[in-house]
């Protein structure tokens, strides 16, 4: 039996945020200046790391998050 890698993209994968929209993270250093408390971490690769905390607070919003997953290769026994 042989499986084939699907590669699935989000419809709104890179789309531009509404013009109303708060960035929280862009992978850029200044948006983890802007928007995280210190002990926040951005890895070379322009990623945040878990515990991160924001420093502003929201009532009511929506939330559009887009995250990598690595591509696990091999079998499962």
């Amino acid at each position: 039996m042989e499986l084939k890698h699907v590669e699935r993209k989000s419809p709104t994968l890179d789309a531009k945020p509404p013009p109303d929209a708060i960035v929280l993270f862009d992978g850029t250093e200044q948006s983890l200046k802007d928007h995280w408390r210190a002990g926040a971490i951005r890895t070379d690769g322009g990623l945040l790391t878990q515990g991160a905390t924001k420093k502003q607070t929201f009532g009511d919003y929506r939330l559009h998050v887009e995250f990598k997953t690595p591509f696990m290769t091999g079998t499962r026994q």
